[in-house]
């Protein structure tokens, strides 16, 4: 069995050297901080100020993003830093790609220690992000998944998706308490609960009457789905449920909006491959749940159209921001010219273009006109405003 935190006796060896018969090195302090520190984040205070989490990655400029400041702790090794870190990503290449910025503990020799390093994925038309490394050597926890779109060379916070909520890729350390006493807190919840659902039934059943009409088949039965789900958790005297079904299979008492769920509500109306549009810049996926992508940046939306090939399937890209005419572009037109000629003989005077003279002389002329233009692309824009459009892909 062993056993940590002991003094120990010194002796020495025949050389002098110390020897200790309690010694301990730094793998038993790891295992011994994770056995009661789960890996992650852990919310710091500044100022006594309100507790911070730290380790966000923001745009900075161009491909560089700032990685604030921050503690964390990975497998029972703690790596923190006081000030801000910069990364620099690869530029877009001909194709999509998505990377990770990630916190890694590195047991190998050369390295020793917890740094912030850029994961480079893979490109292509649907880019995956790269696996974290998870293994006796090496402990990835993800800070963000930044898309960088083809071509790109800058990067935008709307491209940046904050993954440090997530205790699969990254996680929070809470710290240790013995007991806290939730029983106030839980009455006071369950009163503004009940609250809540007397005052927001009647709301809901105005709100679904004119809703209903305006929803497509599918997105309909989306919602039906979740209302029949609770119903039928509450037939089964499962929590959740508050409505039942009457003789004739109507329903007996509406649910609520805080019964069904508002974020439940919003993903059966976007379900997966929606295409949600926003002015504000925060993902979907925090707000309401379901993962969320940026979509088109830089792009308009067109609509399907089976007879065009450019526009038959979905998920088509074309176009270009900007246009240089070819010579087949340019629009039919002449160009005139003014040729004058002169040839004299004896006393004869002769002008040109009619060249009807008795001058014995041929004469053969190949003008050409002066050039013009600058040969630059033009703007091929049409009027646009911009906005953040996010694609739900789980």
């Amino acid at each position: 069995m062993n056993s940590l935190f002991f003094d120990s006796e010194v002796t020495f060896d025949e050389y002098g050297t110390p020897v200790y018969d309690r010694p301990n090195n730094a793998e038993q302090l790891r295992e011994t901080f994770a056995s009661f520190l789960s890996n992650g984040i852990v919310p710091t205070r500044k100022n006594n100020m309100a507790a911070e989490l730290g380790f966000m990655v923001s745009q900075k400029s161009g491909m560089q993003v700032t990685v604030h400041s921050g503690m964390c702790w990975i497998n029972g090794a703690c790596g923190w830093s006081k000030t801000d870190m910069e990364l620099t990503l690869d530029s877009g290449g001909d194709y999509d790609r998505r990377d990770l910025i990630v916190l890694r503990l590195d047991l190998r020799r050369d390295a020793r220690n917890i740094d912030v390093f850029v994961r480079k994925g893979s490109v292509g038309t649907d880019p995956v992000a790269p696996v974290l490394q998870r293994d006796t050597a090496v402990h990835e926890l993800c800070l963000a998944e930044i898309f960088i779109p083809a071509h790109s060379s800058v990067i935008m916070n709307a491209n940046i998706s904050d993954t440090r909520m997530n205790t699969d890729l990254c996680g929070f350390v809470a710290g240790i308490l013995t007991k806290i006493d939730t029983e106030p807190l839980y009455r006071q919840i369950q009163s503004d609960l009940l609250s809540f659902r007397e005052t927001e039934q009647a709301d809901f059943l105005e709100w679904y009457d004119g809703i209903k009409n305006i929803l497509d088949e599918s997105t309909a039965n989306n919602l039906l789905a979740l209302i029949k789900e609770r119903i039928e958790k509450s037939a089964l005297g499962v929590p959740g449920g508050v409505a039942t079904l009457d003789a004739n299979g109507k329903l007996a008492q509406m649910p609520t909006v805080n019964d069904i769920g508002i974020g439940n509500i919003f993903l059966a109306v976007y379900p997966v491959g929606s295409i949600y549009i926003t002015t504000s810049a925060a993902n979907p996926g925090i707000l309401f749940g379901g993962v969320w992508r940026a979509f088109a940046p830089g792009r308009v939306l067109v609509g399907i159209n089976p007879s065009d090939s450019d526009f038959s399937t979905s998920g088509k890209m074309g176009g270009s921001k900007t246009h240089t005419l070819t010579v087949d572009e340019t629009p039919k037109h002449v160009h005139t010219q003014s040729l004058h000629w002169s040839a004299q003989e004896g006393n004869s005077s002769v002008v040109s273009p009619a060249l009807e003279t008795n001058d014995p002389r041929e004469y053969s002329t190949y003008p050409t006109t002066g050039e013009t233009g600058g040969g630059q692309p033009h703007n091929n824009l049409q009027p646009y405003i911009t906005c953040y459009m996010w694609r739900r892909t789980a």
